[in-house]
């Protein structure tokens, strides 16, 4: 698993000059990697219902134990810690928000 370090700008891309897309770039570019860590071996799942990376709840974590998850038709998802990658929930909500998706910009909302 990863994530960017650094946020994402909300500004749209006729808004930004090239210096701010150089800098948007060298944001972008810097990642925290989580690696598979041995004590299990779920690291992915598909069924008919969601896509799964990452498993197993850290015992004192919120959460459903995957380290991204997303629904059957891509609108929803979650992140929360798991053993896997012994990552941190990936974005920036708490464990019980979900991830939707808006077609247009993705909304952290409960």
């Amino acid at each position: 698993l990863w994530r960017r370090k650094k946020r994402r700008t909300m500004l749209t891309l006729p808004a930004l000059e090239s210096s701010q897309l150089d800098e948007q770039a060298q944001l972008e570019s810097e990642i925290e990697v989580y690696r598979w860590t041995g004590q299990n071996d779920l690291c992915q799942l598909l069924s008919n219902d969601k896509l799964a990376v990452g498993g197993g709840t850290i015992s004192d974590s919120d959460g459903n134990g995957f380290g991204f998850v997303v629904d059957k038709d891509i609108m929803k998802g979650s992140s929360s810690p798991c053993v896997t990658y012994d990552n941190p929930c990936l974005v920036s909500c708490s464990s019980s928000d979900q991830i939707h998706n808006n077609n247009e910009d993705t909304d952290n909302s409960s």
